[in-house]
């Protein structure tokens, strides 16, 4: 059985590409209307995606066959252990504890809580799918549940570079195109060049409000103005933590409001030392939600684990892109092991 799908215009256009790809045998199994990628997708006309399916002869399944066969025997030849170890049922003989340890480590998870995830594991009589699944399922209860009640007002702190205006840009378009929410965007990022540009084209496409605001007094009006919206999101600068100053200035700016839901933003491909002391050091503004960003630059994404256990805080979005919105998942913490474990491999 072959099984593709395509993106058209319309159902003709598809009709042509499976009949032409496929063969006028082709059966449509399914079918649904799609939108292209980022910005784009709020201005170009939706498209369709159709799954079609035809049975292959049986000349072209004995030449699947062999062809499989033939790319198993070349992988045994160049690796002969590994389907055997890989399909294996571990016997407690083996050092696999250790193993698991180190890949563990690697990731950037710190050693304490590696050793709180293997702690009173057994190992015995069970694959490593097996181990891989209750080890998962530990590191998801290491996750803080996201917060069930919602704060309309959200504001966005973190250091320079992170992508907290992307963010920001994306979550508003998430809650204009799938909520149906307004919108209104504050900024109070008067230092960047092009942040204030970068503001309004991103409300431009969201249809979302842009408030530019100079002082705590100005914020708070603004915040004010904009009751009348279902989500009011505030941008910031960049601020290094190490900066007290800056620190204490932005939280001046904070506390004017009454209710404010805080996030840091911290990059997923930060080191340890520096995600610690960045973790500290804003504890001045009393940030409440973390959202990891920048996950697509790195491949361990162990700090993750240790920003939730060192501030046992829920993590409320991961992005992992610059596409607006579309690379960004809201978090959870099945999610969250999921991403840390997709790339662990003992």
């Amino acid at each position: 059985m072959n099984i593709k799908r395509y993106v058209a215009k319309n159902m003709q256009e598809a009709l042509y590409m499976i009949k032409k790809d496929l063969g006028p045998d082709a059966m449509i199994v399914s079918s649904k209307k799609v939108r292209d990628k980022g910005i784009r997708g709020f201005f170009v006309p939706g498209k369709i995606e159709v799954t079609a399916v035809v049975e292959k002869s049986e000349t072209e399944l004995v030449k699947e066959e062999l062809g499989q066969i033939k790319n198993l025997l070349t992988h045994v030849s160049q690796n002969p252990l590994a389907e055997q170890q890989e399909s294996s049922v571990i016997t407690p003989g083996q050092d696999l504890m250790d193993r698991m340890r180190q890949c563990l480590i690697k990731t950037g998870i710190d050693g304490q809580i590696v050793d709180l995830l293997l702690k009173h594991m057994d190992l015995a009589d069970k694959t490593r799918d097996e181990i891989k699944e209750e080890l998962q399922h530990r590191l998801a209860a290491l996750f803080k549940p996201p917060a069930t009640n919602f704060v309309k007002t959200m504001a966005f702190v973190g250091t320079p570079g992170v992508g907290k205006t992307t963010t920001l840009a994306k979550i508003g378009a998430i809650y204009s195109l799938f909520n149906s929410f307004s919108i209104a965007f504050i900024t109070i990022d008067t230092y960047r060049i092009g942040a204030i540009e970068q503001m309004r084209i991103y409300g431009d496409i969201i249809g979302a409000t842009v408030d530019i605001v100079m002082s705590p007094d100005e914020l708070k009006q603004a915040v004010e103005k904009n009751r009348d919206k279902d989500l009011i999101l505030i941008d910031t600068a960049g601020r290094p933590s190490k900066n007290i100053y800056q620190l204490a200035e932005l939280k001046s700016f904070l506390d004017v409001l009454e209710s404010v839901d805080v996030h840091l933003v911290i990059s997923a491909a930060i080191k340890n030392e520096d995600m610690k002391r960045i973790l500290n050091d804003y504890k001045l503004i009393a940030y409440s939600k973390l959202i990891i960003t920048k996950a697509d630059e790195t491949e361990a994404l162990g700090a993750v684990v240790n920003a939730a256990c060192i501030t046992g805080l829920p993590i409320a979005f991961i992005t992992d892109g610059q596409a607006v919105p579309d690379d960004i998942e809201v978090a959870n913490p099945n999610l969250l092991a999921d991403r840390v474990l997709r790339n662990v491999v003992f």
